[in-house]
């Protein structure tokens, strides 16, 4: 029997109100692996990372840019060393460049506390989680946008990982490298990115060259204990989506960053860990006939259900 990702979630309003969400691993040596590190993450966990972007109607940019503020402000104010992001948003103006100035911001901070500079990145317990919040708000907001650009799509997702002291995660294998795909459908799930920066496709569809010719692409090379969700109405094909980036990698000659195509080292895309399937909380949601997922009911069915409880391994 497949083993199965059951993640349980509560109403933002209501913690009584409750959901579960299932999905089935693939018989995979690194979908395995990703349970075990599930399973050995809940002996100890303090809780959950999560970042919650579904939703299928107009999204609140106003809302999204208010959140994102605030939690640059809270950083500023609560920092008492050196590093600041200098950036703030205003609705009617926030475009992609914007978000990718503050996210190379958070990167360089993350980085400098990482490495001890406490003469840059100090202060109170939760800091540090008030500096992912700017990261996981930049992102909630870039989601926002394709939205808005494409209102007929569904365009959502959530990520969550188990965290206590740190995230469990182990380095990534080198078999693994072969399982990192392009292709994006309804429910599928992949391993969690877990690594400060963008990798190589995060570059592609931000059009970030500042990035490349400053610090340059951050490959995956961890597998952790989260998860990206992804629940996108248009799928697409990894064939298609590796000539389109492919076209991209030759027209602005990235090559010249020291980067190759046929390096699957450079961790191009997720890897697949499993797919959404029928449960008890989401049934209803499926055209059993068809095989198709009613994609905005789902998504805004769940929408207010973004506080993850529970994350376990079941058969």
């Amino acid at each position: 029997m497949s083993l199965r990702l059951r993640i349980g979630l509560t109403h933002q309003d209501d913690p009584d109100d409750r959901r579960t969400i299932e999905f089935t691993l693939r018989d995979a040596p690194v979908a395995h692996r990703f349970a075990r590190l599930v399973t050995t993450a809940n002996e100890s966990s303090e809780g959950f990372r999560t970042s919650w972007s579904m939703g299928a109607q107009p999204p609140d940019i106003a809302a999204g840019v208010d959140t994102l503020n605030g939690h640059i402000d809270a950083f500023n104010n609560a920092n008492l060393g050196t590093a600041r992001i200098d950036r703030r948003v205003a609705a009617a103006t926030v475009d992609r460049q914007q978000l990718n100035d503050i996210h190379d911001q958070f990167e360089g901070h993350q980085k400098a506390y990482q490495s001890g500079r406490s003469d840059m990145v100090s202060g109170p317990p939760g800091l540090l989680d008030t500096l992912h919040a700017v990261n996981l708000s930049v992102h909630a907001l870039e989601s926002s946008l394709d939205r808005a650009a494409n209102p007929d799509h569904v365009f959502s997702y959530f990520t969550t990982a188990l965290v206590g002291d740190g995230i469990v995660a182990e380095p990534l294998h080198d078999a693994d490298y072969a399982e990192f795909t392009m292709e994006e459908h309804f429910g599928i799930l992949y391993a969690n990115y877990a690594t400060t920066g963008k990798n190589l496709q995060h570059i592609f569809w931000t059009d970030d060259f500042e990035l490349l010719e400053t610090t340059g692409a951050s490959p995956q090379r961890v597998l952790s204990c989260g998860v990206l969700a992804q629940f996108n109405s248009q799928p697409k094909r990894h064939d298609d989506e590796w000539a389109r980036f492919a076209r991209w990698f030759d027209d602005n000659d990235i090559r010249r960053f020291g980067y190759r195509l046929d390096d699957e080292r450079n961790a191009f895309g997720m890897i697949k860990l499993g797919q959404l399937v029928p449960s008890a909380d989401t049934r209803r949601h499926h055209r059993r006939i068809r095989r198709r997922w009613d994609a905005r009911s789902f998504v805004d069915d769940f929408a207010p259900y973004g506080t993850v409880v529970s994350m376990t391994i079941v058969r």
